[in-house]
């Protein structure tokens, strides 16, 4: 049976975006060259049944469920 040794151990990062609309996107990234960021769980933003604060703990809490660091941080995402 052969061995195997692990040459690199890649983290992932893990943030919040607010959009323009009010949404909290959660998003991860590994740190893998050539990674691209992916949109894990979207909060949205639904008068009356969602206010600011309740989005943003939710968002924040998944966030940590997923490996992020306290506080975590949160981005606002682009327009474009």
């Amino acid at each position: 049976m052969e061995t195997v040794s692990i040459a690199k151990i890649y983290q992932n990062t893990v943030w919040v975006e607010t959009d323009i609309t009010g949404d909290a996107h959660v998003m991860l990234q590994c740190e893998a060259p050539g990674s691209d960021a992916a949109c894990l769980a979207t909060v949205r933003y639904h008068y009356p049944f969602m206010d600011n604060s309740t989005r943003n703990r939710v968002a924040t809490e998944i966030a940590k469920m997923l490996g992020a660091s306290d506080p975590v941080e949160v981005k606002f995402r682009d327009i474009t």
